[in-house]
């Protein structure tokens, strides 16, 4: 079992953060056309990203990501 200073676990924990937070508006499960990201999931995501998320802030493969809770209309 990993241990939570382990990069692969940082990694998945990030992307599972991610793939939680498009579910919504991702094409394949969005149930409404105009679907959007409610206030709640985009807070919880803010504060990943300000916590245990910040680490990875330093890596060229995640920081796109850090603007996801600031953009309007990520569709």
């Amino acid at each position: 079992m990993g241990s939570s200073s382990d990069p692969a676990v940082k990694r998945l924990e990030f992307e599972l953060h991610i793939y939680f937070y498009v579910y919504s508006i991702h094409p394949l499960t969005r149930r409404l056309p105009n679907s959007s990201i409610d206030k709640a999931t985009v807070d919880h995501f803010k504060r990943y990203l300000e916590t245990k998320g910040s680490e990875l802030s330093k890596t060229n493969e995640f920081l796109s990501f850090y603007a996801l809770p600031y953009i309007q209309k990520p569709q």
